[in-house]
C-alpha cells in the first residue's frame, strides 16, 4: 500500500477498525468471564498520531470503555516532551479510567534522579500513578530500591479494588509446609478478600483439589 494512494485513508480505517474489534473483544470477554478483572493496554506515546502510524486507536478504547486503566509508553529523556505527552494523555482520558504514565528508565536510560523527575512531572500533571520500564538489570539493582528509599517511601495503595487473593496448601488436612509427597492429594485454597464495589459479595473460600 503507498502511501497517498487512493486506498490509502480506507486501508489506515480498516487497520484501526480491526485491532478495535480485537480489543472490544477481548475486554468483552474478559469480563464477562471475571468481571473484576482490570483490562489494561501499554499504549503508544504519540496520541493522535499513533491512529495513523501505528493503528492504534486508544482514545476511542477509552471512550468505548473497553479498558480500565492506561499505561502509555512515555519513554523520552526529555522531561518537557514527557510533560507534554502526560498532558495531552490526561487530557484524552478526561478522568474516565486511571492513567499510569511509563517513565523509560532503561530505554532510553534514565538516571534514577530524572526517574524521580519525570514521576514528580506526572503527579503533577493529574496521573493516578507511573510506571517504569523495565524491571531487570539496573533499574531493578538500583533505581527501584532507590525509588523506595525516598520517593514511594510510606504507606501506599493497590490500584482500583480487585479482589486479593492468598492461596493456601494443604496436604492431609494440615497446612503444606515444603514440597508435597504422592502418597495424598493436595488441597488448594484460595481466599478472596473483596473491596470496593465487590464488597457486597460474600467473602469465602474457594477449595481445589488436585
Amino acid at each position: 500500500m503507498i502511501e497517498g494512494g487512493s486506498h490509502f485513508a480506507a486501508y489506515q480505517e480498516f487497520r484501526r477498525a480491526t485491532i478495535t474489534r480485537l480489543v472490544k473483544a477481548v475486554s468483552e470477554e474478559v469480563h464477562r468471564i471475571k468481571p473484576w478483572i482490570k483490562v489494561p493496554a501499554a499504549v503508544f506515546s504519540d496520541w493522535p498520531q499513533c491512529r495513523e502510524e501505528v493503528g492504534q486507536d486508544w482514545g476511542a478504547w477509552v471512550q468505548q470503555g473497553y479498558l480500565d486503566f492506561a499505561c502509555p509508553m512515555d519513554y523520552s529523556a526529555s522531561d518537557a516532551e514527557f510533560r507534554t505527552l502526560v498532558q495531552v494523555q490526561r487530557d484524552t482520558v478526561g478522568g474516565r479510567i486511571p492513567l499510569y504514565p511509563g517513565a523509560g528508565a532503561s530505554a532510553p536510560g534514565l538516571p534514577l534522579g530524572q526517574v524521580i523527575d519525570q514521576i514528580g512531572i506526572a503527579r503533577a500533571e493529574g496521573a493516578d500513578g507511573f510506571i517504569i520500564f523495565e524491571y531487570q538489570g539496573g533499574v531493578a539493582a538500583d533505581c527501584i530500591p532507590g525509588l523506595g528509599e525516598g520517593l514511594t517511601l510510606g504507606a501506599t495503595y493497590l490500584p482500583h479494588d480487585a479482589p486479593i487473593v492468598e492461596w493456601q496448601l494443604r496436604q492431609n488436612g494440615k497446612p503444606l509446609e515444603g514440597v508435597a509427597t504422592p502418597e495424598a492429594p493436595v488441597q488448594v485454597e484460595a481466599v478472596l478478600t473483596l473491596r470496593g464495589r465487590f464488597q457486597s459479595r460474600r467473602e469465602r473460600p474457594v477449595p481445589r483439589s488436585r
